[in-house]
């Protein structure tokens, strides 16, 4: 089990301390720092770099302050003293940790530092990656757990009734135009909301991709402003299409973008394939650096041996909290996305989700004589825990 505590400073400045040294004549940094959680509670140390006259020893109250109500807490409220050394640019503070073997998403503290005069805050966030073991049931492929210990279920779609929940879903349909033609990537098919195209039966949503006479169709659904989150555990179970041209995806785009076009609202795609490596899926994010307005991306992938994701059913996940996001494929991790500056606040605001299957776009090339029509995206389910 592994824990890492990333210490985020929120606080660089001058200080009025205790001891010998003049008032203000001060600055700290709290770094980052990675800390093995492991399964009992244990002892670690933070620590803090002082800056600025060192000729005189210093001393301030610290606390370590828990932020938020989640029913998990990881690391120990406590208080104390922290003194430098005359001639010391570093002090420690303990920190107690408790191990569990639980799935978690992150937790937040605060480390205050004070003084009779003054009282400043470090952000502390502690980022849970334990791997949850999906099972596997039968020859149908895998499953993940229905809760989790840490965690509540905040919403679901298990897809269990006739037609597509409409509280929750709707439909994209036609090509992008006139605004966004090919929806952004010199797509090829028309979405459709026809039974043909997309249906519920037998506890499964199908999407299907179709070469209708030269004409190909799909669907494509989102929960734009029916269902928006902001951090928490995504499990999708799906078995997906293949061949050369065919890109399923189950992703999430900021909830600001129509005030805020893409690439600025984010995007979050849980899982991406292409048709042409049915054996591949990707985890990827896109965004808007803060700064210069840039396009920046960045993604992991991971590969099935002696199969495709086709055969049977697996499970797709994403752990996403303040200051990273995870992917799991059934239960294991393989690709992480720890926030850079440039990135803003963009990946701590609500998003909504979407699923499809494109045909042909720039990524996975159109069509050609091999692709085998029609191809369908199966979901089993999809579970936001937080």
């Amino acid at each position: 089990m592994k824990l890492f505590l990333s210490l985020s400073v929120i606080f660089f400045g001058l200080i009025a301390c205790s001891g010998d040294e003049p008032a203000g004549t001060s600055t700290f940094r709290l770094g980052t720092e990675l800390i093995t959680e492991g399964a009992e509670t244990s002892e670690r140390s933070v620590k803090i770099t002082r800056q600025g006259n060192l000729n005189s020893a210093l001393t301030l109250d610290y606390e370590i302050i828990h932020v938020g109500t989640q029913e998990s807490v990881d690391l120990v409220a406590t208080s104390g003293t922290l003194e430098f050394l005359k001639g010391s640019g570093e002090a420690i503070i303990p920190v107690v940790v408790t191990g569990d073997n639980y799935s978690e998403i992150t937790e937040i503290f605060k480390v205050v530092l004070t003084t009779p005069t003054t009282s400043n805050e470090f952000q502390v966030s502690i980022v849970d990656d334990d791997e949850t073991s999906s099972v596997l049931s039968d020859e149908t492929g895998f499953f993940s757990p229905v809760a989790y210990p840490s965690m509540k279920s905040v919403w679901s779609d298990e897809f269990d009734g006739q037609s597509l929940n409409l509280q929750s879903w709707t439909y994209d349909l036609g090509n992008g135009c006139p605004n966004l033609c090919g929806w952004g990537n010199n797509e090829l098919q028309l979405y459709g909301e026809q039974s043909s195209l997309i249906n519920i039966a037998n506890g499964n949503l199908t999407i299907r991709a179709i070469d209708d006479n030269g004409v190909y169709r799909s669907a494509r659904i989102k929960t734009k402003g029916k269902v928006e989150i902001t951090y928490g555990r995504v499990d999708i179970r799906a078995k997906l299409p293949k061949g050369k041209g065919i890109w399923p995806a189950m992703w999430m785009l900021g909830a600001n973008i129509d005030s805020n076009p893409w690439p600025g609202c984010g995007e979050i795609d849980i899982m991406e394939l292409i048709g042409s490596e049915p054996s591949v899926v990707h985890g990827t994010v896109h965004y808007q650096d803060n700064a210069t307005k840039g396009y920046r991306t960045s993604t992991g992938s991971t590969t099935l041996t002696g199969e495709t994701f086709s055969d049977k059913f697996h499970v797709f996940s994403a752990v996403w909290d303040r200051s990273r996001i995870d992917w799991y494929l059934d239960g294991k991790l393989f690709g992480s996305f720890n926030y850079p500056s440039e990135s803003g606040n963009i990946f701590r605001l609500p998003y909504y989700f979407l699923m499809n299957v494109a045909v042909g776009g720039r990524w996975p090339g159109s069509p050609d004589n091999t692709t085998v029509f029609p191809q369908e995206m199966v979901v089993d389910y999809i579970r936001v825990f937080q």
